[in-house]
């Protein structure tokens, strides 16, 4: 529940404190596996032991690490909107206000559609997400100007609360919605490059877990080339590091695709199915014994929930090392 410009300031702040050298509108041209190196616009080569990767889902870093093998993303029928309402209007209408004080995420979910919804910034905001099909060539970029007219025509059906809120929106922005499909590897032939976040896993928003999946890649990163002694200890370390990663982001990503085929729904029988279920299992903000029931919205579900939010990247990656230290004695 944080802004993503909040959050990356904090990023930024915290690598400056920590002496990185910081280097903005510095554009990768190609990136050199071999050497490793970076060419940036500017001419400049720069060299180092690793080269991590973490340039979306047009990475020039994949492209470098694949070559002939690179996938591009995958387009989805989707686009989003994503628009703020501040604290003072919510707060001035009687029909909405209780939703600043709610805690928690809220999702409106309805045919091929969804809004999801939380204050933001310390409660200075209402944050807005909303999912909604569309006809386009897959070129679209992820800041565009939305349409606020078109916005609500997509949700002229929905509960009128969160029209309401849509009613306050003033302006809003819209992007093509895009996966990467499964990579063969994450690093390069010489193990010195790597690729993290969306480079590496791009997915849909369903689970609100693109940015969450890139942290947890960088702590288990950085947990793993803390063991290296030398250059020559990297390529195993980032090997062990796409071992540890690649199969939980890539459930995830499967899992967030999936929950949008359940929240997006028709009318009809299975829809009431979903329903049922929903409602039997749903997780209410408390800790709770893992249950044989599945819930069709993967939020919720007492079993998927906590191995989603209770993941320990830095206990993970000891554990996982420790177990592979052992295999490589015992061979």
């Amino acid at each position: 529940m944080i802004h993503r410009a909040d959050y990356q300031k904090l990023l930024f702040d915290g690598a400056v404190a920590a002496g990185v050298d910081v280097r903005l509108g510095s554009y990768a041209l190609e990136v050199d596996e071999t050497g490793p190196s970076v060419k940036v616009h500017t001419g400049e080569i720069l060299k180092a032991d690793v080269i991590v990767g973490a340039d979306g889902i047009r990475s020039r870093t994949r492209a470098s690490i694949l070559r002939e093998r690179d996938l591009q993303a995958v387009s989805t029928p989707n686009y989003a909107y994503r628009a703020t309402v501040p604290k003072e209007i919510m707060e001035n209408d009687p029909m909405i206000a209780h939703l600043m004080t709610d805690i928690n995420s809220n999702c409106w979910i309805g045919p091929d559609r969804h809004v999801m919804a939380y204050p933001m910034r310390n409660g200075t905001l209402y944050n807005l997400v909303m999912s909604h099909p569309e006809k386009g060539d897959g070129s679209g970029n992820w800041n565009e100007p939305g349409d606020l007219n078109e916005m609500m025509e997509h949700y002229k059906n929905f509960d009128p609360v969160i029209r309401k809120v849509l009613g306050h929106v003033t302006s809003c922005l819209k992007w093509k919605l895009a996966k990467m499909p499964k990579l063969p590897t994450w690093v390069s032939d010489n193990g010195r490059v790597v690729v993290i976040g969306d480079a590496a896993h791009g997915m849909v928003p369903y689970l609100a877990q693109g940015a969450a999946t890139a942290i947890e890649d960088g702590a288990c990163l950085a947990e793993c080339l803390d063991r290296a002694n030398g250059v020559e200890d990297i390529p195993a370390l980032l090997r062990a590091f796409e071992a540890i990663r690649k199969p939980r982001s890539e459930t995830i990503s499967d899992g967030a695709l999936a929950n949008g085929d359940i929240w997006h729904m028709h009318d009809g029988p299975e829809q009431e199915e979903r329903d049922r279920k929903m409602q039997e299992t749903t997780v209410q903000g408390k800790a709770e014994a893992k249950s044989t029931a599945v819930n069709p919205n993967k939020w919720s579900d007492p079993n998927f929930q906590p191995w989603l939010f209770g993941y320990d990247a830095f206990k993970e990656v000891r554990d996982a090392l420790f177990l592979f230290l052992i295999s490589e004695t015992n061979e």
